[in-house]
Protein backbone atom coordinates (compact mmCIF):
# COMPACT_ATOMS: atom_id res chain seq x y z
CA UNK A 1 0.00 0.00 0.00
CA UNK A 2 2.56 2.42 0.75
CA UNK A 3 4.62 1.50 -2.52
CA UNK A 4 1.54 2.22 -4.48
CA UNK A 5 0.91 5.61 -2.63
CA UNK A 6 4.10 6.37 -3.00
CA UNK A 7 4.52 5.72 -6.91
CA UNK A 8 1.24 7.47 -7.24
CA UNK A 9 2.75 10.71 -5.61
CA UNK A 10 5.59 10.47 -7.83
CA UNK A 11 4.02 9.79 -11.01
CA UNK A 12 1.12 12.83 -10.61
CA UNK A 13 2.28 14.94 -7.59
CA UNK A 14 -1.27 14.14 -5.95
CA UNK A 15 -0.32 15.71 -3.03
CA UNK A 16 0.85 19.07 -4.57
CA UNK A 17 0.31 22.19 -2.72
CA UNK A 18 -2.59 22.34 -5.10
CA UNK A 19 -4.06 19.17 -4.44
CA UNK A 20 -3.87 20.00 -0.44
CA UNK A 21 -5.85 23.22 -1.05
CA UNK A 22 -8.65 21.13 -2.79
CA UNK A 23 -8.87 18.46 -0.49
CA UNK A 24 -9.12 20.89 2.18
CA UNK A 25 -11.83 22.45 0.89
CA UNK A 26 -13.33 19.52 0.00
CA UNK A 27 -13.44 18.76 3.48
CA UNK A 28 -14.67 21.54 4.76
CA UNK A 29 -17.67 21.62 2.63
CA UNK A 30 -18.62 17.92 3.75
CA UNK A 31 -18.14 19.12 7.42
CA UNK A 32 -21.09 22.15 7.04
CA UNK A 33 -23.08 19.59 4.94
CA UNK A 34 -23.24 17.19 8.31
CA UNK A 35 -25.14 20.45 10.04
CA UNK A 36 -28.37 20.56 10.30
CA UNK A 37 -30.20 22.94 7.63
CA UNK A 38 -31.78 25.19 10.38
CA UNK A 39 -28.28 25.32 12.33
CA UNK A 40 -26.08 28.83 12.22
CA UNK A 41 -23.11 27.53 10.09
CA UNK A 42 -21.44 30.56 10.32
CA UNK A 43 -19.32 29.90 13.92
CA UNK A 44 -18.49 26.56 12.50
CA UNK A 45 -17.18 28.24 9.14
CA UNK A 46 -15.10 30.87 11.62
CA UNK A 47 -13.66 27.77 12.93
CA UNK A 48 -12.77 26.25 10.17
CA UNK A 49 -11.12 29.45 9.06
CA UNK A 50 -8.35 29.22 11.58
CA UNK A 51 -7.29 25.81 11.86
CA UNK A 52 -4.27 25.04 9.39
CA UNK A 53 -4.52 23.22 6.12
CA UNK A 54 -2.85 19.87 7.23
CA UNK A 55 -5.75 19.77 10.10
CA UNK A 56 -8.25 19.17 6.90
CA UNK A 57 -5.91 16.06 5.83
CA UNK A 58 -5.44 14.39 8.79
CA UNK A 59 -9.20 14.22 10.09
CA UNK A 60 -12.25 13.18 8.50
CA UNK A 61 -15.08 15.69 8.28
CA UNK A 62 -16.91 13.58 11.51
CA UNK A 63 -14.34 14.55 13.75
CA UNK A 64 -13.35 18.01 12.83
CA UNK A 65 -17.43 18.15 13.53
CA UNK A 66 -17.20 17.26 16.98
CA UNK A 67 -13.86 19.23 17.60
CA UNK A 68 -15.81 21.80 16.68
CA UNK A 69 -18.75 20.80 19.20
CA UNK A 70 -16.41 20.65 22.14
CA UNK A 71 -15.03 24.14 20.96
CA UNK A 72 -17.74 25.56 21.19
CA UNK A 73 -18.55 25.08 25.02
CA UNK A 74 -15.50 26.50 25.82
CA UNK A 75 -15.13 27.28 30.10
CA UNK A 76 -14.28 30.56 31.20
CA UNK A 77 -10.62 29.39 31.74
CA UNK A 78 -10.33 28.79 28.63
CA UNK A 79 -9.05 25.59 29.03
CA UNK A 80 -10.86 21.84 27.35
CA UNK A 81 -9.34 18.60 28.63
CA UNK A 82 -11.25 15.57 27.06
CA UNK A 83 -10.78 11.88 27.30
CA UNK A 84 -12.16 8.70 25.88
CA UNK A 85 -11.26 5.27 25.97
CA UNK A 86 -10.68 3.63 22.35
CA UNK A 87 -10.86 -0.17 24.13
CA UNK A 88 -11.03 -1.92 20.06
CA UNK A 89 -7.27 -0.47 20.25
CA UNK A 90 -6.37 -0.67 23.66
CA UNK A 91 -5.37 3.00 24.35
CA UNK A 92 -7.36 6.09 25.70
CA UNK A 93 -7.23 9.40 23.29
CA UNK A 94 -6.91 12.74 25.48
CA UNK A 95 -7.91 15.84 23.51
CA UNK A 96 -6.71 19.15 24.76
CA UNK A 97 -7.84 23.30 23.53
CA UNK A 98 -6.47 25.96 25.14
CA UNK A 99 -4.47 29.41 24.26
CA UNK A 100 -1.11 28.09 22.64
CA UNK A 101 2.19 29.60 25.30
CA UNK A 102 5.57 28.71 24.80
CA UNK A 103 6.41 26.10 27.60
CA UNK A 104 2.55 24.27 26.26
CA UNK A 105 4.44 21.02 24.53
CA UNK A 106 6.68 20.47 27.55
CA UNK A 107 3.77 21.28 29.93
CA UNK A 108 1.58 18.41 28.56
CA UNK A 109 4.17 16.06 28.06
CA UNK A 110 5.47 16.67 31.41
CA UNK A 111 2.15 16.23 33.00
CA UNK A 112 1.80 12.76 30.96
CA UNK A 113 4.95 11.38 32.31
CA UNK A 114 4.44 12.47 35.80
CA UNK A 115 1.48 10.01 35.64
CA UNK A 116 3.01 7.47 34.26
CA UNK A 117 1.04 7.86 30.76
CA UNK A 118 2.88 6.44 28.04
CA UNK A 119 2.58 8.86 24.68
CA UNK A 120 2.23 6.89 21.65
CA UNK A 121 0.83 9.23 19.49
CA UNK A 122 0.42 13.38 19.36
CA UNK A 123 -0.66 15.83 17.01
CA UNK A 124 -0.40 19.55 17.25
CA UNK A 125 -2.78 22.31 15.59
CA UNK A 126 -2.09 25.78 15.98
CA UNK A 127 -5.06 27.88 15.29
CA UNK A 128 -4.74 31.41 14.19
CA UNK A 129 -6.28 32.99 16.84
CA UNK A 130 -3.93 31.47 18.92
CA UNK A 131 -5.15 28.44 20.29
CA UNK A 132 -3.60 25.41 19.56
CA UNK A 133 -5.68 21.63 19.76
CA UNK A 134 -3.12 18.48 20.72
CA UNK A 135 -4.74 15.28 20.13
CA UNK A 136 -3.03 12.36 22.02
CA UNK A 137 -3.11 8.85 22.08
CA UNK A 138 -1.76 6.78 25.15
CA UNK A 139 -1.55 4.18 27.52
CA UNK A 140 -0.77 3.76 31.10
CA UNK A 141 2.91 2.02 31.68
CA UNK A 142 1.77 -1.08 31.20
CA UNK A 143 0.96 -0.48 27.95
CA UNK A 144 -2.81 -0.58 28.52
CA UNK A 145 -5.94 1.73 27.92
CA UNK A 146 -6.62 3.92 31.45
CA UNK A 147 -9.92 2.88 32.62
CA UNK A 148 -9.37 4.28 36.03
CA UNK A 149 -11.57 7.64 35.94
CA UNK A 150 -10.01 8.93 39.24
CA UNK A 151 -6.47 8.93 37.40
CA UNK A 152 -7.97 10.49 34.54
CA UNK A 153 -9.80 13.35 36.31
CA UNK A 154 -6.65 13.90 37.70
CA UNK A 155 -4.72 14.53 35.00
CA UNK A 156 -7.25 17.19 33.92
CA UNK A 157 -7.64 18.72 37.44
CA UNK A 158 -3.70 19.01 37.09
CA UNK A 159 -3.56 20.26 33.44
CA UNK A 160 -5.84 23.26 34.41
CA UNK A 161 -4.39 24.20 37.26
CA UNK A 162 -0.92 24.53 35.51
CA UNK A 163 -2.63 26.34 32.73
CA UNK A 164 -3.53 28.37 35.47
CA UNK A 165 -0.69 29.56 37.26
CA UNK A 166 -1.62 27.80 40.39
CA UNK A 167 1.37 25.32 39.94
CA UNK A 168 4.46 25.54 38.06
CA UNK A 169 5.40 21.90 36.11
CA UNK A 170 8.96 22.57 38.00
CA UNK A 171 6.99 22.19 40.95
CA UNK A 172 4.58 19.78 40.32
CA UNK A 173 7.55 17.53 38.64
CA UNK A 174 8.94 17.68 42.11
CA UNK A 175 5.88 16.42 43.64
CA UNK A 176 6.01 13.54 42.16
CA UNK A 177 9.19 12.47 41.74
CA UNK A 178 8.19 9.13 43.74
CA UNK A 179 6.37 8.13 39.98
CA UNK A 180 9.59 6.67 38.74
CA UNK A 181 9.77 8.57 35.86
CA UNK A 182 12.73 10.79 36.88
CA UNK A 183 15.42 8.11 37.41
CA UNK A 184 17.94 6.79 34.98
CA UNK A 185 16.14 4.70 32.42
CA UNK A 186 18.19 1.89 31.27
CA UNK A 187 20.86 2.08 28.36
CA UNK A 188 18.16 1.52 25.01
CA UNK A 189 18.43 -1.46 22.98
CA UNK A 190 19.05 -0.54 19.49
CA UNK A 191 20.97 2.55 18.42
CA UNK A 192 19.29 5.88 18.18
CA UNK A 193 19.12 8.17 15.51
CA UNK A 194 18.96 11.73 15.01
CA UNK A 195 18.46 13.78 11.48
CA UNK A 196 18.63 17.37 10.69
CA UNK A 197 17.45 18.41 7.43
CA UNK A 198 16.59 22.26 6.74
CA UNK A 199 15.49 21.61 2.83
CA UNK A 200 12.43 19.94 3.39
CA UNK A 201 10.68 22.76 4.64
CA UNK A 202 11.09 26.67 3.71
CA UNK A 203 10.60 27.88 6.70
CA UNK A 204 11.38 24.91 9.16
CA UNK A 205 14.43 22.94 10.85
CA UNK A 206 13.04 19.40 10.79
CA UNK A 207 14.46 17.21 13.55
CA UNK A 208 13.60 13.50 13.23
CA UNK A 209 14.14 11.46 16.25
CA UNK A 210 14.14 7.86 16.21
CA UNK A 211 14.76 5.71 19.12
CA UNK A 212 13.42 3.10 21.75
CA UNK A 213 10.55 3.94 23.43
CA UNK A 214 10.06 4.83 27.11
CA UNK A 215 7.97 6.40 29.49
CA UNK A 216 8.55 9.98 29.81
CA UNK A 217 10.92 9.89 26.59
CA UNK A 218 8.94 12.76 24.98
CA UNK A 219 8.75 15.13 28.20
CA UNK A 220 12.93 14.11 27.50
CA UNK A 221 13.03 16.16 24.03
CA UNK A 222 10.87 18.28 24.93
CA UNK A 223 12.68 19.56 27.84
CA UNK A 224 16.23 18.99 25.97
CA UNK A 225 14.73 21.49 23.21
CA UNK A 226 13.41 23.99 25.51
CA UNK A 227 16.54 24.04 27.15
CA UNK A 228 18.31 24.55 23.83
CA UNK A 229 16.29 27.21 22.26
CA UNK A 230 14.38 25.35 20.29
CA UNK A 231 10.51 26.20 19.64
CA UNK A 232 8.43 23.13 18.54
CA UNK A 233 5.76 24.72 15.96
CA UNK A 234 4.55 21.21 14.22
CA UNK A 235 5.09 17.83 15.90
CA UNK A 236 4.21 14.67 14.66
CA UNK A 237 4.47 11.53 17.20
CA UNK A 238 4.32 7.85 16.37
CA UNK A 239 4.93 4.76 17.89
CA UNK A 240 4.95 1.32 16.08
CA UNK A 241 5.82 -1.73 19.26
CA UNK A 242 8.67 -0.41 21.14
CA UNK A 243 9.94 1.97 18.53
CA UNK A 244 9.34 5.99 17.87
CA UNK A 245 9.50 7.94 15.27
CA UNK A 246 9.50 11.69 15.97
CA UNK A 247 9.39 14.93 13.74
CA UNK A 248 10.02 18.28 15.18
CA UNK A 249 9.45 21.51 12.87
CA UNK A 250 11.49 23.53 14.89
CA UNK A 251 12.71 27.59 15.01
CA UNK A 252 14.74 29.02 16.61
CA UNK A 253 14.39 32.04 19.18
CA UNK A 254 14.15 34.73 16.83
CA UNK A 255 11.95 32.51 14.88
CA UNK A 256 14.32 31.46 11.89
CA UNK A 257 15.18 28.00 10.99
CA UNK A 258 18.38 26.90 12.69
CA UNK A 259 21.20 27.17 10.03
CA UNK A 260 24.77 27.30 12.20
CA UNK A 261 26.50 24.42 11.50
CA UNK A 262 27.90 24.46 15.63
CA UNK A 263 24.43 24.80 16.44
CA UNK A 264 23.38 21.78 14.83
CA UNK A 265 25.78 19.87 15.83
CA UNK A 266 25.38 20.58 19.23
CA UNK A 267 21.67 20.09 19.18
CA UNK A 268 22.69 16.41 17.81
CA UNK A 269 25.38 15.85 20.03
CA UNK A 270 22.82 16.57 22.99
CA UNK A 271 20.05 14.80 21.52
CA UNK A 272 22.09 11.31 21.11
CA UNK A 273 23.46 11.80 24.73
CA UNK A 274 19.53 11.66 25.98
CA UNK A 275 18.64 8.79 23.99
CA UNK A 276 22.11 6.76 24.56
CA UNK A 277 22.54 6.64 27.95
CA UNK A 278 18.51 6.84 29.05
CA UNK A 279 19.20 9.67 31.23
CA UNK A 280 16.48 12.03 31.56
CA UNK A 281 16.98 16.01 31.33
CA UNK A 282 17.51 16.96 35.44
CA UNK A 283 15.11 18.73 36.86
CA UNK A 284 16.01 22.51 37.91
CA UNK A 285 16.06 23.43 41.84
Amino acid sequence: ELYEKTKGVLETGEYSPERALNIMRQVKGEVAKLVSHSADVSPLKKYMDTMPPRYFLANDPKTILQHFELVQHLPEDGVIFSHQPIQNQNINQILIYTLNTPKLFEQVTGLMAANQINILNLDVYRSSKGEVLIILKVTDHRGLYVDEERKLQTLKHDFREMMQGKISLEKYLQMRRGSGFLQKKAPPAKPPRVEIDNDVSAYYTVIDIYANDRLGLLYDLARSMASMGLYTEVSKISTKVDQVADVFYVKDIFGHKVTDKKKIAAIKETFFKLLADGEGVKEEG
